[in-house]
Protein backbone atom coordinates (compact mmCIF):
# COMPACT_ATOMS: atom_id res chain seq x y z
CA UNK A 1 0.00 0.00 0.00
CA UNK A 2 1.34 3.39 -0.97
CA UNK A 3 1.73 5.85 1.89
CA UNK A 4 -0.22 8.65 0.27
CA UNK A 5 -2.97 11.07 1.20
CA UNK A 6 -5.15 12.96 -1.27
CA UNK A 7 -8.33 15.02 -1.20
CA UNK A 8 -9.06 14.93 -4.91
CA UNK A 9 -12.69 14.93 -6.01
CA UNK A 10 -11.93 14.52 -9.72
CA UNK A 11 -11.24 10.78 -9.66
CA UNK A 12 -13.35 8.29 -11.54
CA UNK A 13 -13.37 4.49 -11.34
CA UNK A 14 -11.16 3.84 -14.34
CA UNK A 15 -7.74 2.62 -15.37
CA UNK A 16 -6.60 6.23 -15.01
CA UNK A 17 -7.31 6.09 -11.28
CA UNK A 18 -5.05 3.06 -11.01
CA UNK A 19 -2.29 4.91 -12.85
CA UNK A 20 -2.66 7.88 -10.50
CA UNK A 21 -2.45 5.66 -7.43
CA UNK A 22 0.81 4.14 -8.65
CA UNK A 23 4.23 5.48 -7.87
CA UNK A 24 5.32 8.65 -9.65
CA UNK A 25 8.80 7.52 -10.63
CA UNK A 26 11.54 9.52 -12.27
CA UNK A 27 14.55 7.76 -13.70
CA UNK A 28 17.59 9.95 -13.14
CA UNK A 29 20.09 9.61 -15.97
CA UNK A 30 23.70 10.70 -16.03
CA UNK A 31 23.34 12.63 -19.26
CA UNK A 32 20.33 13.93 -21.11
CA UNK A 33 19.34 11.43 -23.78
CA UNK A 34 21.71 8.77 -22.49
CA UNK A 35 20.57 5.18 -22.88
CA UNK A 36 22.77 4.02 -20.03
CA UNK A 37 20.76 3.30 -16.92
CA UNK A 38 23.88 3.40 -14.75
CA UNK A 39 27.15 5.32 -15.00
CA UNK A 40 30.36 3.58 -15.91
CA UNK A 41 31.87 2.61 -12.57
CA UNK A 42 34.25 -0.14 -11.60
CA UNK A 43 32.92 -3.01 -9.52
CA UNK A 44 29.57 -4.75 -9.82
CA UNK A 45 27.45 -7.08 -7.80
CA UNK A 46 25.82 -10.33 -8.77
CA UNK A 47 23.45 -10.37 -5.83
CA UNK A 48 19.97 -11.87 -5.86
CA UNK A 49 16.67 -10.34 -6.84
CA UNK A 50 14.40 -9.52 -3.92
CA UNK A 51 10.66 -9.79 -3.64
CA UNK A 52 9.68 -6.98 -1.29
CA UNK A 53 7.49 -9.03 0.98
CA UNK A 54 3.86 -10.09 1.13
CA UNK A 55 2.40 -6.90 -0.29
CA UNK A 56 -1.22 -6.57 -1.33
CA UNK A 57 -2.10 -8.46 -4.49
CA UNK A 58 -1.98 -5.40 -6.75
CA UNK A 59 0.88 -3.73 -4.90
CA UNK A 60 3.65 -6.27 -5.37
CA UNK A 61 7.05 -5.01 -6.40
CA UNK A 62 10.16 -6.92 -7.38
CA UNK A 63 13.50 -5.14 -7.14
CA UNK A 64 16.47 -6.66 -8.95
CA UNK A 65 19.92 -5.42 -8.00
CA UNK A 66 21.76 -7.85 -10.27
CA UNK A 67 24.72 -6.14 -11.89
CA UNK A 68 24.28 -2.94 -9.91
CA UNK A 69 27.40 -0.78 -10.07
CA UNK A 70 29.00 -0.16 -6.71
CA UNK A 71 29.34 3.36 -5.32
CA UNK A 72 26.99 5.08 -7.78
CA UNK A 73 25.07 6.92 -5.05
CA UNK A 74 21.77 6.23 -6.80
CA UNK A 75 18.50 6.43 -4.89
CA UNK A 76 15.74 3.90 -4.20
CA UNK A 77 12.47 5.44 -3.02
CA UNK A 78 10.10 3.19 -1.06
CA UNK A 79 6.75 5.00 -0.97
CA UNK A 80 5.25 1.94 0.65
CA UNK A 81 3.70 1.02 3.97
CA UNK A 82 2.08 -2.12 5.30
CA UNK A 83 -0.33 -2.92 8.11
CA UNK A 84 1.57 -4.24 11.12
CA UNK A 85 0.90 -4.69 14.85
CA UNK A 86 -2.12 -2.84 16.19
CA UNK A 87 -3.44 -2.30 12.68
CA UNK A 88 -0.99 0.56 12.05
CA UNK A 89 0.65 1.25 8.70
CA UNK A 90 4.41 1.09 9.35
CA UNK A 91 7.70 1.05 7.40
CA UNK A 92 8.18 -2.07 5.29
CA UNK A 93 11.60 -2.83 6.78
CA UNK A 94 9.84 -4.32 9.82
CA UNK A 95 9.31 -7.47 7.70
CA UNK A 96 12.48 -9.60 7.44
CA UNK A 97 12.48 -10.13 3.68
CA UNK A 98 12.10 -6.40 3.06
CA UNK A 99 14.81 -5.70 5.62
CA UNK A 100 17.20 -8.06 3.83
CA UNK A 101 16.57 -6.30 0.50
CA UNK A 102 17.07 -2.84 2.00
CA UNK A 103 20.25 -3.83 3.83
CA UNK A 104 21.63 -5.35 0.64
CA UNK A 105 20.89 -2.17 -1.29
CA UNK A 106 22.53 0.10 1.29
CA UNK A 107 25.56 -2.21 1.42
CA UNK A 108 26.08 -1.40 -2.27
CA UNK A 109 26.23 2.32 -1.51
CA UNK A 110 22.69 2.98 -2.73
CA UNK A 111 20.52 5.49 -0.86
CA UNK A 112 17.23 4.00 0.32
CA UNK A 113 14.53 6.51 1.29
CA UNK A 114 11.61 4.91 3.13
CA UNK A 115 8.22 6.23 4.25
CA UNK A 116 7.56 6.12 8.01
CA UNK A 117 3.91 5.22 7.39
CA UNK A 118 0.57 6.95 7.87
CA UNK A 119 -0.55 5.45 11.15
CA UNK A 120 -3.94 3.80 11.64
CA UNK A 121 -6.21 3.77 8.56
CA UNK A 122 -9.37 4.12 10.68
CA UNK A 123 -8.39 6.76 13.23
CA UNK A 124 -5.93 8.59 10.93
CA UNK A 125 -3.58 8.89 13.90
CA UNK A 126 0.12 8.10 13.84
CA UNK A 127 1.91 5.81 16.27
CA UNK A 128 5.27 5.79 18.00
CA UNK A 129 7.58 3.38 16.18
CA UNK A 130 9.36 3.00 19.53
CA UNK A 131 6.29 1.20 20.95
CA UNK A 132 6.95 -2.19 22.56
CA UNK A 133 4.40 -3.94 20.34
CA UNK A 134 6.82 -3.73 17.42
CA UNK A 135 9.36 -5.84 19.32
CA UNK A 136 7.17 -8.94 18.97
CA UNK A 137 7.83 -11.02 15.87
CA UNK A 138 4.94 -11.80 13.55
CA UNK A 139 3.88 -15.32 12.64
CA UNK A 140 6.43 -16.90 10.31
CA UNK A 141 9.30 -14.56 11.18
CA UNK A 142 12.68 -16.29 11.67
CA UNK A 143 13.66 -17.13 15.25
CA UNK A 144 16.57 -14.67 15.30
CA UNK A 145 14.50 -11.69 14.15
CA UNK A 146 14.99 -8.42 16.03
CA UNK A 147 12.91 -5.28 15.57
CA UNK A 148 14.75 -3.09 12.99
CA UNK A 149 12.76 -0.01 14.02
CA UNK A 150 14.97 -0.10 17.11
CA UNK A 151 18.36 0.58 15.57
CA UNK A 152 20.13 -0.64 18.68
CA UNK A 153 19.28 -4.14 17.40
CA UNK A 154 19.79 -3.79 13.66
CA UNK A 155 20.14 -0.83 11.31
CA UNK A 156 18.94 -1.20 7.73
CA UNK A 157 20.78 1.96 6.66
CA UNK A 158 17.58 3.40 5.18
CA UNK A 159 16.53 7.03 5.61
CA UNK A 160 13.07 6.96 7.22
CA UNK A 161 10.85 9.97 6.51
CA UNK A 162 7.94 11.33 8.53
CA UNK A 163 5.36 13.91 7.47
CA UNK A 164 5.52 17.47 8.75
CA UNK A 165 3.10 20.38 8.48
CA UNK A 166 3.89 22.49 5.38
CA UNK A 167 4.45 26.26 5.54
CA UNK A 168 1.39 26.99 3.39
CA UNK A 169 -2.29 26.05 3.24
CA UNK A 170 -2.83 25.40 6.94
CA UNK A 171 -3.20 27.10 10.31
CA UNK A 172 -1.00 24.47 11.95
CA UNK A 173 2.57 25.23 13.06
CA UNK A 174 5.10 24.79 10.27
CA UNK A 175 7.37 21.72 10.66
CA UNK A 176 5.26 20.18 13.42
CA UNK A 177 4.08 16.58 13.04
CA UNK A 178 1.09 15.82 10.86
CA UNK A 179 -1.50 13.93 12.94
CA UNK A 180 -1.37 10.79 10.78
CA UNK A 181 2.43 10.57 10.62
CA UNK A 182 4.26 7.92 12.60
CA UNK A 183 7.16 9.11 14.73
CA UNK A 184 10.06 7.73 16.73
CA UNK A 185 13.82 7.55 17.16
CA UNK A 186 14.26 5.79 13.83
CA UNK A 187 12.59 8.62 11.88
CA UNK A 188 15.44 10.66 10.43
CA UNK A 189 13.83 13.57 8.65
CA UNK A 190 10.51 15.07 7.59
CA UNK A 191 9.04 16.30 4.33
CA UNK A 192 5.83 18.16 3.52
CA UNK A 193 2.85 16.05 4.55
CA UNK A 194 0.30 18.06 2.56
CA UNK A 195 -0.07 20.76 -0.11
CA UNK A 196 2.42 19.05 -2.43
CA UNK A 197 1.97 19.85 -6.13
CA UNK A 198 2.76 16.86 -8.32
CA UNK A 199 1.60 15.03 -11.43
CA UNK A 200 -1.58 13.01 -11.77
CA UNK A 201 -5.22 13.04 -10.62
CA UNK A 202 -6.17 16.23 -12.50
CA UNK A 203 -7.61 18.02 -9.44
CA UNK A 204 -5.76 21.25 -10.17
CA UNK A 205 -7.00 21.95 -13.67
CA UNK A 206 -8.98 18.93 -14.95
CA UNK A 207 -9.34 18.21 -18.64
CA UNK A 208 -9.20 15.00 -20.66
CA UNK A 209 -5.46 14.96 -21.35
CA UNK A 210 -3.94 12.84 -18.59
CA UNK A 211 -0.46 13.99 -19.58
CA UNK A 212 -1.39 17.44 -18.31
CA UNK A 213 -2.94 16.38 -15.02
CA UNK A 214 -1.67 17.84 -11.75
CA UNK A 215 -2.77 17.78 -8.12
CA UNK A 216 -2.11 20.60 -5.66
CA UNK A 217 -2.68 18.86 -2.31
CA UNK A 218 -0.94 15.51 -2.48
CA UNK A 219 0.28 14.36 0.94
CA UNK A 220 1.16 11.52 3.27
CA UNK A 221 4.54 10.13 4.19
CA UNK A 222 4.61 9.05 0.54
CA UNK A 223 4.79 12.70 -0.56
CA UNK A 224 7.22 13.52 2.24
CA UNK A 225 9.63 10.72 1.33
CA UNK A 226 9.52 11.68 -2.35
CA UNK A 227 10.44 15.25 -1.41
CA UNK A 228 13.43 14.02 0.59
CA UNK A 229 14.52 11.71 -2.24
CA UNK A 230 14.39 14.68 -4.64
CA UNK A 231 16.52 16.75 -2.27
CA UNK A 232 19.11 13.98 -2.08
CA UNK A 233 19.11 13.68 -5.89
CA UNK A 234 20.00 17.38 -6.08
CA UNK A 235 22.85 16.88 -3.62
CA UNK A 236 24.19 13.82 -5.43
CA UNK A 237 24.03 15.59 -8.79
CA UNK A 238 25.89 18.59 -7.40
CA UNK A 239 28.54 16.42 -5.78
CA UNK A 240 28.99 14.40 -8.94
CA UNK A 241 29.38 17.56 -11.02
CA UNK A 242 31.91 19.05 -8.59
CA UNK A 243 33.69 15.70 -8.11
CA UNK A 244 32.73 15.58 -4.47
CA UNK A 245 32.31 12.45 -2.40
CA UNK A 246 28.98 10.82 -3.23
CA UNK A 247 26.77 10.08 -0.26
CA UNK A 248 25.79 6.63 0.86
CA UNK A 249 22.66 6.13 2.96
CA UNK A 250 24.35 6.60 6.31
CA UNK A 251 26.26 9.73 5.27
CA UNK A 252 23.06 11.10 3.74
CA UNK A 253 21.15 10.36 6.93
CA UNK A 254 23.75 12.15 9.05
CA UNK A 255 23.82 15.14 6.68
CA UNK A 256 20.03 15.49 6.72
CA UNK A 257 19.92 15.41 10.51
CA UNK A 258 22.82 17.86 10.90
CA UNK A 259 21.73 20.54 8.44
CA UNK A 260 17.93 20.46 8.43
CA UNK A 261 15.48 23.02 9.80
CA UNK A 262 14.41 21.83 13.22
CA UNK A 263 11.07 20.24 13.96
CA UNK A 264 8.61 22.41 15.87
CA UNK A 265 5.97 21.61 18.46
CA UNK A 266 2.30 22.50 18.00
CA UNK A 267 0.75 22.60 21.45
CA UNK A 268 0.54 19.64 23.79
CA UNK A 269 -0.96 17.39 21.12
CA UNK A 270 2.10 17.50 18.87
CA UNK A 271 5.17 17.86 21.14
CA UNK A 272 8.80 17.64 20.07
CA UNK A 273 9.01 14.29 21.82
CA UNK A 274 7.01 12.90 18.88
CA UNK A 275 10.16 12.94 16.79
CA UNK A 276 9.95 13.20 13.00
CA UNK A 277 13.24 15.03 12.54
CA UNK A 278 14.16 18.23 10.73
CA UNK A 279 13.08 19.36 7.27
CA UNK A 280 15.92 19.24 4.70
CA UNK A 281 17.75 22.50 4.00
CA UNK A 282 19.22 22.04 0.55
CA UNK A 283 21.39 25.15 0.68
CA UNK A 284 23.10 23.99 3.87
CA UNK A 285 23.45 20.46 2.54
CA UNK A 286 25.30 21.70 -0.54
CA UNK A 287 27.66 23.82 1.55
CA UNK A 288 28.47 21.10 4.06
CA UNK A 289 31.81 19.41 3.50
CA UNK A 290 31.83 15.63 3.77
CA UNK A 291 35.04 14.12 4.99
CA UNK A 292 36.40 11.19 3.04
CA UNK A 293 37.10 8.10 5.13
CA UNK A 294 40.73 7.67 6.08
CA UNK A 295 42.39 4.38 5.29
CA UNK A 296 44.82 2.22 7.23
CA UNK A 297 47.72 0.75 5.33
CA UNK A 298 45.80 -2.46 4.78
CA UNK A 299 43.03 -0.51 3.09
CA UNK A 300 40.42 -0.56 5.82
CA UNK A 301 38.41 2.60 6.19
CA UNK A 302 38.56 4.60 9.39
CA UNK A 303 35.68 7.00 9.89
Amino acid sequence: MKAESIRCRNLVASAAAVVNAGSQLIQLKEESGSTNKRPAQTGTTSGPSFDLGPLAKDDKMDVSLNGTKLGTGHIILLELQRVGPGGYNIPVEWWPDDLAAIMYATSLGLLVVEAAGNGHPSTLQGVSLDAAMFDTADVGFPSGWRNPLDRRHVDSGAIIVGAGVPPVGTSRVDRSRMAYSNWGRCVDVQGWGDEVVTTGYGCKQGGVDEDRWYIQDFGGTSAASAMVAGTLACVQGYRRRTRGLLLDSRRARALLRATGSRQKADGSQFPLSQHIGPRPNLRKMLKKKIKRPRFHRRGRARR
